[in-house]
């Protein structure tokens, strides 16, 4: 990532849903990290990704990870 994407990124605010999700995430004992254009599901302990696109670097969209954390 690039000096000038990476400040853009931490400049972006949170949306509502991010940071609903991010609260459900670390309560489960999660973190939700930014993937690419979305996100993936790391164990907060052993740095295992739980869930994320395997196929690409893309990131999971909010709505995938909401699933995966309804099923976790």
């Amino acid at each position: 990532m690039t000096a000038k994407k990476a400040v853009k990124t931490a400049q972006k605010p949170a949306t509502s849903k991010e940071a609903r999700l991010r609260a459900v995430a670390k309560a489960a004992g999660l973190n939700l990290e930014k993937a690419g254009h979305g996100y993936r599901l790391v164990d907060a302990n052993t740095k295992t990704l739980v869930a994320d696109d395997w196929q690409g670097e893309n990131g999971l969209s909010l709505d995938a990870i909401e699933r995966a954390l309804k099923g976790a």
